[in-house]
């Protein structure tokens, strides 16, 4: 590897995705190289909360990225406004073996051995890296980026989604605008993309983690689910058709338990198709909760006074 390269290596802090022994074994090949790099505690958390650093970090067009999915780090980077081109490379620890990384940097050989994702590694001749810690320890960095060679802007993950993280650029094509909007360890918006566009670099399994689509991934993780079929048109059209005949229910039935079942059903129904966890729901605040018409503690208390 070049001097002249600079080298942003990414600790993924929020999320145990990269194996111990690779990010420990290339970090450690990095410092006795007494290679210059900037460490960073994660990538998504700098691309929303100081994407002004990470447009600094790569005000050079020669740079090395090392992290995760190439698909995944150049959403990372869209989402701070950035680009990554040809002149940019991507070294992937999910995937990789750190012998491979370190070869493919140019890095001395090192011993490889298995240490706690917790040790540190030093050396006395080591360049101490520049570091860059997360803004908010208390925020997960789990939101979508998108990959824009397979996006056909067909705007579906914005009809979708009922938190308002999406958003249109001024050319019209579709954007994370409010990353943290997103619901941690929700991957929905993802099963709808009709492209597989939308990716999670957090998430377990591939595609949705950055990794290549083909056909076994897809068949294995992906739910082809359409919006439309599923609920009958725009999702927040029909949501508020449902609010509307259960207040119109209530009138005249005055059966609140009956419409809070089907209510329950209808989001059931979504769950499953969509794999969205009983925990997730649970978070929801009170205010999220109405807009998808699900009972709150407010509503529960009305009721009893009743």
């Amino acid at each position: 590897m070049t001097k002249e390269k600079k080298v942003i290596f990414c600790q993924c802090k929020y999320a145990r995705v990269i194996p111990a022994e690779t990010k420990n074994a290339v970090e450690k090949a990095l410092i006795e190289s007494e290679v210059e790099y900037t460490s960073v505690d994660d990538l998504c958390d700098l691309s929303v909360h100081d994407p002004e650093k990470l447009c600094e970090i790569k005000n050079d067009e020669n740079i090395e990225v090392i992290a995760c999915y190439e698909r995944a780090v150049k959403g990372i980077f869209h989402n701070a406004k950035i680009d990554l081109d040809s002149s940019n490379t991507v070294h992937n620890m999910r995937d990789q073996s750190p012998e491979t990384i370190i070869q493919n940097l140019g890095l001395k050989e090192t011993s490889v051995k298995a240490q706690p994702e917790t040790t540190a590694v030093h050396s006395e001749t080591a360049t101490a890296p520049a570091s860059i810690a997360v803004k908010d320890p208390n925020w997960k960095p789990w939101f979508p980026v998108i990959d824009y060679d397979r996006c056909t802007n067909c705007l579906q993950c914005m009809t979708f989604c009922l938190f308002g993280v999406y958003g249109t650029d001024q050319k019209d094509e579709i954007d994370v605008s409010k990353p943290q909007n997103c619901k941690t360890d929700c991957p929905a918006c993802s099963r709808v993309c009709p492209e597989v566009a939308i990716m999670f670099p957090k998430y377990k399994n591939a595609p949705m983690n950055g990794a290549p689509v083909d056909e076994k991934a897809l068949q294995k993780e992906t739910v082809k689910v359409d919006i439309s079929d599923l609920l009958g048109g725009d999702i927040y059209d029909t949501l508020r058709e449902r609010r509307r005949i259960a207040k119109s229910r209530f009138s005249k039935e005055r059966d609140e338990s009956k419409a809070a079942k089907e209510r329950k059903r209808c989001l059931k129904e979504l769950q499953d198709k969509l794999q969205i966890s009983d925990e997730l729901v649970d978070s929801l605040s009170p205010e999220e909760k109405k807009m998808i018409g699900l009972p709150t503690q407010e509503t529960a208390a009305k009721k009893d006074n009743d």
